[in-house]
């Protein structure tokens, strides 16, 4: 689906399943086998033919930040790590927020796979999250060249449910500033997405950004631990 100007492109097959064999915890294709190879490929095969993959973006602009949060026009984003590092930023002004789905399509065929089936939708689940994140690479660099366009710098993109930006409050804030039901997505009560396999996030753009996440100023020790 086309939104604000530029189309989602899926990845090559043997893109995805190396990257979905990676995805599982082998080095490579070589090290899984040909026998999980072989249902790999089926596996992701038939997630390409099920995506309905669409996304939504907005800007607003960056007000201020204090006490552990940053205030933009139109969202607020409750997190001290992200706020910290906006003191080392030249200028922070820009927030984007998005959101990318690849429709329920694949959610529903994961839930109808039981019994002998269990482990086709392990890897359509595997698939999926590798594809998430493969769309949601692709709106980041897309807003990263837009900013970089107007001499801006950007972030890393942050989601709402890591580092230290709640998840229900974070997606609550988003999901009122980018109307992401346009593209068939929703939260719950817990705030989680439907459907799953969803990726939202938050940008900001500045003038200047030596670091692009807190990360470095961060002694949390974590799956999600960036360079």
């Amino acid at each position: 689906m086309k939104e604000n100007g530029f189309e989602l492109s899926p990845p090559r097959l043997d893109t995805l399943i190396y990257d979905a064999v990676r995805q599982i915890g082998y080095a490579s294709v070589d090290h899984a086998g040909t026998d999980i190879v072989k249902k790999l490929t089926i596996a992701c095969e038939d997630v390409l033919n099920l995506i309905r993959p669409a996304y939504v973006f907005e800007r607003t602009l960056l007000d201020s930040w204090n006490d552990g949060v940053i205030y933009g026009e139109n969202v607020t984003i409750r997190s001290g790590k992200w706020s910290a590092l906006l003191s080392f930023m030249d200028n922070p002004n820009i927030i984007y927020c998005f959101a990318v789905t690849l429709g329920k399509d694949i959610d529903r065929e994961i839930s109808l796979k039981q019994g002998d089936l269990m482990l086709h939708a392990y890897l359509l689940d595997v698939a999926g999250s590798v594809l998430a994140e493969h769309f949601a690479e692709q709106v980041d660099r897309y807003i990263s060249l837009m900013l970089m366009s107007e001499g801006y710098q950007s972030t890393a993109r942050f989601s709402p449910g890591y580092c230290d930006w709640e998840l229900k409050e974070g997606q609550n804030n988003i999901f009122k500033f980018l109307r992401p039901d346009l593209i068939g997505l929703k939260i719950n009560s817990s705030g989680l997405m439907i459907p799953r396999k969803s990726v939202s996030a938050a940008m900001i753009g500045a003038q200047a950004i030596p670091y692009k996440t807190p990360c470095r100023f961060c002694n949390n020790e974590c799956d999600y631990r960036r360079a």
